[in-house]
Order: structure tokens, then C-alpha cells, then sequence
């Protein structure tokens, strides 16, 4: 009987895998020293709808309506992941924000 149980044993430790899983790096919400205020901009991103400080934008316009608010003085921008948000519509807006080079952070905004 203990041979059963070795054999066993021997077999499902030669068939698990022993390497680690692939890490990704995540960044900590470091506090800083100095408050950060309000955001300049606030780019809200829904279930096929884009908001950008309040009016609906479309995705391929996100570039220049920052780059616009970015050389009126604004410098960041708060994105909000709206609950229903596709995660494509997040990806999507998140590319576009990213070309205006402003300083992003995301919010998720629960049901």
C-alpha cells in the first residue's frame, strides 16, 4: 500500500510545475509630499460614451481636445472608469490620453 501512495506521490510532484508565474510590476500610490489638488481635466469613460470634462467626445478626438486644454495651462488629467465601461473603451482612451504626454491617474467609479 505505501507503494501506491509513493508512486502517487512521485507523480504528481514530477507533473506540477515549479516555475513562478509571470509578474507584473505595479507602481504603489507613493504619497507625496505635496497635494495635488484638483485635476485640470476630468476624461470620463462609459459603455460607448467618452466624456471630457463633462462633454461627450469621441475617442479619435481625446488627442486634440487635451492637446488644446494642455496649452491653455492644464497639466493633468483625472480619468474615471465608469462601472459599465468596456475594457476596450478604457484601452482606447487611455492610448489616445497617453499621446497628449499631461500626467494621468485613473479612478474607478463603483455601481
Amino acid at each position: 500500500m505505501i507503494d501506491v501512495i509513493f508512486l502517487l506521490l512521485l507523480f504528481f510532484m514530477l507533473s506540477s510545475t515549479f516555475s513562478r508565474y509571470a509578474e507584473i510590476g505595479v507602481a504603489g500610490g507613493g504619497g507625496t509630499s505635496t497635494a495635488q489638488g484638483k485635476p485640470d481635466v476630468i476624461l470620463s469613460v462609459g459603455r460607448d460614451e467618452v466624456r471630457l470634462n463633462g462633454t461627450s467626445t469621441l475617442p479619435e478626438e481625446i488627442e486634440t481636445r487635451l492637446g488644446e486644454l494642455k496649452e491653455a495651462g492644464a497639466a493633468h488629467v483625472l480619468v474615471v472608469v465608469e462601472a459599465d465601461a468596456a475594457s476596450q473603451d478604457f484601452v482606447t482612451a487611455m492610448a489616445e490620453a497617453r499621446k497628449s504626454q499631461m500626467t494621468l491617474t485613473v479612478a474607478r467609479r463603483k455601481k
